[in-house]
């Protein structure tokens, strides 16, 4: 009878023990089943993003040798919007820049490339509210685009990504920014760099990015103070009063962060 009894619990030990090896064995299938989909489901959306850069960057050197060889006037003819042509040697960046009238018009271009096509990586504009050559503080905005793989660890940058590489001080940069547009061509020396956390609102950092025209010397210091004061490189150029500036506007690899390169014209 004892005997009997033993051998129902160690029989019953092993029925539990086989059930529970049976209940890990399957918990570590679905682990690596859903690991494994997400690998290949990310690096599938890594390798469209890729390509969605690739293919963007293969047209806006197009655009660049037509530009080259034809002049602004023949961007014009692709796309009426077309307002300037920016060059940054230092960070391999040749980008058209549009002009808008209205807010409205900014959002289409956050989601439509040159061609008009829809396209999340959106063209450069100039903010509506302010006019190269007329206002003090002109400003460009442009979407950044990030693409890393998860096999290889290399990231890539399109658009205005590249002005990332501004947060860091580089003594081999020369810092200088050429804008072309069809009348005229200026000539911007970088003055400050700043990181900022976009969901704080009425930052410092944001009355430099809404500052427009200024308009008398306690504006201007205010406005230079400022710059001096966040830029994470230092403070690159000097200014004076009745100088002009542009700023690029664009995002940091932490979308909760964005990145404002400010520029003296010099030319």
């Amino acid at each position: 009878m004892l005997y009997n009894k033993k051998m129902k619990k160690q029989k019953l030990r092993h029925v539990l023990w086989s059930r529970k090896q049976e209940f890990f064995s399957r918990l570590l299938i679905c682990i690596l089943t859903a690991a494994l989909i997400f690998v290949l489901n990310y690096n599938v959306k890594s390798i469209m993003r890729v390509k969605n850069m690739y293919d963007y960057d293969i047209y806006l050197n197009g655009l660049y040798d037509l530009k080259e060889e034809k002049g602004l006037a023949a961007l014009k003819e692709i796309n009426n919007d077309l307002f300037a042509y920016i060059e940054i040697e230092d960070l391999d960046i040749h980008l058209p820049i549009v002009k808008t009238e209205s807010n409205a018009g900014e959002d289409y271009y956050l989601s439509h490339d040159f061609k008009n096509d829809a396209n999340e990586l959106g063209t450069p504009y100039q903010k509506h509210t302010t006019m190269l050559g007329e206002t003090t503080n002109t400003v460009f905005i442009g979407h950044s685009s990030f693409t890393e793989n998860l096999f290889n660890l290399k990231k890539n940058t399109s658009i205005f990504g590249a002005l990332n590489k501004y947060l860091i001080y580089n003594p081999n940069y020369n810092y200088t920014i050429s804008v072309e547009t069809l009348n005229n061509k200026y000539i911007f020396k970088v003055m400050g760099v700043i990181l900022f956390n976009v969901n704080r609102e009425n930052t410092e950092q944001l009355k430099i990015y809404n500052t427009i025209n200024i308009n008398s010397q306690a504006s201007f210091d205010n406005f230079y103070g400022l710059v001096q004061k966040h830029s994470i490189v230092g403070c690159l150029e000097t200014a004076t009063y009745g100088d002009r500036f542009l700023t690029l506007f664009t995002c940091n690899s932490n979308l909760e962060n964005r990145v404002m390169v400010i520029a003296k014209q010099v030319a």
